[in-house]
């Protein structure tokens, strides 16, 4: 008898830690998600020699308006738009 209550307290905790791994799997998926695809935004320029160019990035506060005058940062791979 005394066998049985260990043996089911053994299920139980079994089931217990698979629950808790599948929400802490789903807390780290969202988690992940949003250090990987955090909020961004597309800024077209346009630049002084007239082409016109897209720059996805994080969103900066306070955000960029239309008209604003901005430089473009490159290290010839990434890009970024800054005041």
């Amino acid at each position: 008898m005394s066998g049985r209550p260990r043996r089911t307290r053994t299920v139980v905790g079994i089931v217990l830690a698979a629950a808790f791994a599948a929400v802490a799997a789903l807390v780290g998926l969202f988690v992940g998600s949003e250090g990987m695809f955090g909020v961004a935004v597309e800024i077209t320029v346009r630049l002084e020699s007239g082409a016109l160019v897209a720059i996805v990035q994080d969103v900066e506060e306070p955000g960029f308006k239309p008209g604003d005058r901005v430089r473009v940062l490159s290290d010839g791979v990434m890009s970024r738009v800054t005041r």
